[in-house]
């Protein structure tokens, strides 16, 4: 890791994993950057003895493919005589893109030359010397390609017959460098500090501030020392919070619930709850639930329809009429329902009672009369009908012939006929 003085990379203070700062009196910035070099790799033959040969006076060279930004760091060379060579990096199209010029001693044994060339990454590179006469051994049988430096670097050939290997031996190629951005480090300047806190806690709580404990309502001052070895004066004002607790009669309506904090209730029973309050203190709730219920039915009894109640007090009642009494006098055949209300304001279901012609000509038979019965000739008939309905009144004889016959449409009201039989 480098550490610099600037963002820019430029003022170097120090290299290492960790860095110590010069005695400060205030926050300071510094840049650190992480550079990782990856290891140096040789290939291709370690040495010139793996086959026959002899120094060369011509300029031949290797052929090469590069899969990597990296740097081709060193070659070993055998010469047979004392000078100076020229070496070329150069591309597909034979343009240099690297050289370097080198004195290489008489180096039977081998010499080691220091290139240092940045490799691009392209295919059929050329390493090679810039003029005859070089004076460097090559391999004229043996070789076998590619020679391959990890996923690097492949030595794939020369520009000579096969079998033939030029002048570069035991390459040494170094993948680039893996490079960090460049990273912000502030060394802060801490001083001592009062703070000031307002903590609120439920009877039978208490608080801990550094080494104390406080369980009382009250102010208190305490000197801390905090990480960084600086004193911190915390001022702390407490309150202590009581729970509370209470007990509440409810009643509901069948079908309906109540609920108490995150539960809910829908039958009688007496039930316990601790729910927090808004000063998050706990509060003990006691709840008694009495369901009300009330059922009703109607029933037809003496020319009225009547709401009566089988379960439960019933306090009002509600017709579809609009009528509000516990019986009402039906004016048409139809579908009449009813809602009765109880004390607890509970609503019974809505009940329904279909009046029809059968009910009216119930109601017709209880309330008409013939007299005399039995007669000599004269008959009064009478009846009430207490809704708007259609009547045919017929007499016959003891041999079923109609001796009297009259309508009546849309009647409603009291009736009353003499009529002559004997006519």
């Amino acid at each position: 890791v480098n550490w610099y003085a600037d963002g820019a990379a430029t003022n170097l203070l120090a290299t290492g994993t960790s860095f110590v700062t010069p005695l400060l009196n205030a926050s300071t910035t510094y840049y650190a950057q992480s550079i990782y070099d990856f290891p140096i790799l040789n290939g291709g033959p370690i040495d010139n003895n793996f086959g026959v040969g002899s120094y060369f006076q011509g300029d031949r060279y290797l052929i090469f493919d590069n899969y990597k930004s990296s740097t081709l760091k060193s070659v070993l060379v055998y010469a047979g005589s004392d000078g100076y060579r020229t070496i070329e990096l150069r591309n597909s199209s034979n343009a240099v893109l690297s050289d370097t010029t080198v004195y290489i001693p008489f180096s039977p044994n081998g010499f080691r030359v220091n290139l240092n060339f940045i490799l691009p990454i392209q295919n059929n590179l050329q390493l090679g010397v810039n003029a005859a006469n070089a004076d460097l051994y090559r391999t004229s049988s043996g070789a076998v390609f590619p020679y391959s430096i990890s996923d690097i670097v492949s030595v794939t050939g020369t520009d000579a017959s096969a079998g033939y290997y030029y002048f570069f031996y035991d390459w040494e190629v170094q993948t680039e460098a893996c490079v960090s951005v460049i990273a912000t480090v502030e060394a802060v300047i801490n001083s001592s500090f009062v703070s000031n806190q307002s903590i609120s806690i439920c009877s039978g709580d208490s608080v801990l501030v550094g080494v104390n404990y406080y369980a009382v309502t009250g102010n208190y001052t305490d000197s801390l020392t905090t990480s960084f070895g600086c004193d911190s004066i915390v001022n702390t004002q407490l309150t202590v919070n009581q729970s509370a607790s209470f007990n509440q009669q409810v009643n509901i309506c069948e079908g309906a619930v109540f609920q108490v904090g995150n539960n809910i209730y829908n039958t009688p029973g007496i039930y316990i709850d601790t729910i927090q309050l808004l000063n998050s203190c706990d509060s003990i709730i006691s709840t008694t639930i009495d369901v009300s219920y009330i059922d009703v039915v109607i029933n037809w009894s003496n020319n009225q329809l009547a709401g009566d109640v089988i379960t439960g007090i019933a306090t009002s009642y509600l017709w579809n009429t609009g009528e509000t009494t516990q019986t009402i006098s039906p004016m048409s055949p139809g579908i009449y329902w009813l809602i009765v209300s109880d004390i607890n304001n509970c609503n019974s279901d809505t009940v329904l009672y279909n009046y029809t012609s059968t009910d009216i000509f119930n109601e017709l038979n209880n309330s008409i009369t013939i007299f005399p019965n039995p007669t000599e000739g004269l008959v009064t008939i009478s009846f009430e009908s207490i809704g708007n309905s259609d009547f045919k009144i017929s007499i016959l004889n003891v041999l079923s012939e109609v001796i009297f016959e009259e309508k009546l449409m849309q009647f409603s009201g009291f009736y009353q006929k003499k009529i002559n039989l004997d006519k």
